[in-house]
């Protein structure tokens, strides 16, 4: 059950979490939204701009078994990147320079989903390792322009 929890619904309670921790500190829904941004790109612009240019199959379907979670729709895509890791490591990043101590624990929820995923069988472990370093990678610039663009409603120092 801890896989399945993992690799399909950790990331929704993630995103409630950081959700509620913004909320907690009084932060507004832009600074909300500017926490949330560098992991929406990524994920929705970089790891699909990658995925047009390598190919990898996802486990189950090279080693023909039944993954234990599934997305019909999806089982087609390319394994590489993970989409979940570049997403909760982007917004762990965004978290961490803002409060070490949440980024941190949202950096080992992430690790966890990357194990989940992996166990599971639709993600290879390089494909959770590869999109947890161009979460990480992409996320740091885009942060530091973000501040630059919005000095005056981003936190993070």
């Amino acid at each position: 059950y801890s896989t399945v929890f993992f690799a399909k619904y950790a990331l929704y309670f993630a995103i409630i979490g950081v959700l509620y921790w913004a909320w907690q500190r009084r932060r507004d829904v832009w600074h909300t939204a500017l926490l949330f941004a560098p992991a929406a790109a990524n994920r929705l612009v970089f790891t699909e701009i990658i995925r047009l240019f390598i190919y990898s199959p996802r486990p189950f379907i090279v080693n023909n078994f039944a993954p234990l979670v599934s997305d019909p729709q999806r089982e087609w895509y390319t394994s590489f990147p993970s989409g979940h890791a570049i997403f909760l490591f982007s917004l762990a990043t965004s978290v961490w320079f803002e409060n070490k101590k949440a980024g941190a624990i949202l950096f080992g929820i992430a690790a966890l989903v990357g194990v989940g995923r992996v166990a599971a069988g639709v993600h290879w472990p390089t494909d959770i390792i590869g999109g947890a370093a161009l979460g990480i990678a992409f996320s740091i610039p885009e942060i530091n322009i973000l501040k630059k663009l919005f000095p005056s409603r981003h936190h993070i120092r």
